[in-house]
């Protein structure tokens, strides 16, 4: 989820600049495909557009998507546990 948010944004040539856990949003609302939570991608204060001189993607934009996914996925488990009938 948090990776399509990122295409959907740098298909628009923006680029966060800040991703990180604590930049992303759990609703209460749930998806009705994928049956967990919706993520909202938030905080665009240091975002660019990507033709702007001083904006790389690099390496660490992919540390940080990993490291969010990893987030996301803790988030995910402890949804399941909390929404599971006793």
């Amino acid at each position: 989820m948090i990776a399509s948010g990122v295409a959907y944004i740098h298909g628009r040539g923006i680029v966060h600049c800040d991703l990180a856990a604590r930049n992303v949003m759990v609703t209460n609302e749930v998806d009705p495909v994928l049956k967990i939570p919706v993520l909202k991608i938030t905080d665009f204060g240091l975002a660019r557009f990507a033709d702007t001189p001083d904006v790389r993607i690099t390496r660490v934009d992919a540390l940080a998507l990993a490291s969010l996914t990893l987030s996301f996925l803790f988030v995910c488990a402890v949804y399941q546990l909390i929404s599971a009938p006793l």
